[in-house]
């Protein structure tokens, strides 16, 4: 038993494999029944192939990145305990903050590459601390992954996630400010991913 629990591999795979079964569950429960009954936002269709991709590259190289060091897996840095439990406690609140999320959006949620108008704007809860709290989440676990695994390829995942989460982001606040004028004051008053150290 004791082997099990000071197991580092074990313990980072188990964790990284329930965070994964979360993700998908969440996802596919979330995007199999959101409300298209609403007016349509643009969108980057070629996003959700993108983050399958993104997914599923991340989750082999991480548990590859946990058991093994190979050249192709391009790792910056030999990943040690502590980055390990760093880059888990990190994605520990990314999943965290992605489900309180989730839930406090409700029947608001559409995906960013399927976006439909809100009925109406969430300024309560954590979207009263950033706009977008759904896209810092995903970044902010992509990023623990990386500190847990040290890989080039998660740090490009993450780059290219974030890049598509910030062209989204924009269409997304552009299309809501028209219909909704008040979200411009709520603009000032909050971050898009990260929180206003000085409020407007």
């Amino acid at each position: 038993m004791d082997t099990i629990l000071y197991n580092t591999g074990l313990i980072s795979t188990i964790f990284y494999m329930s965070v994964a079964l979360i993700s998908i569950v969440m996802y596919n429960k979330s995007n199999a029944n959101y409300n298209t009954n609403r007016a349509k936002i643009h969108s980057i269709k070629s996003f959700v192939f993108l983050y399958k991709y993104i997914q599923i590259s991340t989750l082999l190289i991480c548990l590859l990145c946990l058991w093994v060091d190979h050249p192709y897996l391009f790792k910056m840095y030999t990943n040690t305990d502590f980055l390990i439990y760093l880059g888990i406690s990190i994605s520990g609140i990314g999943i965290t903050l992605f489900s309180l999320s989730r839930f406090s959006l409700g029947k608001n949620y559409s995906p960013c590459y399927d976006s439909y108008m809100p009925k109406d704007i969430k300024t309560s809860g954590i979207y009263s601390i950033v706009r977008h709290p759904i896209y810092s989440s995903n970044i902010l676990l992509m990023v623990g992954i990386f500190i847990s695994t040290g890989s080039t390829i998660i740090a490009i995942n993450t780059l290219i996630l974030a890049t598509y989460y910030f062209i989204s982001a924009f269409i997304e606040e552009k299309a809501i400010s028209n219909k909704f004028p008040k979200y411009k004051k709520y603009k000032k008053e909050t971050g898009m991913f990260v929180p206003l150290l000085i409020r407007r």
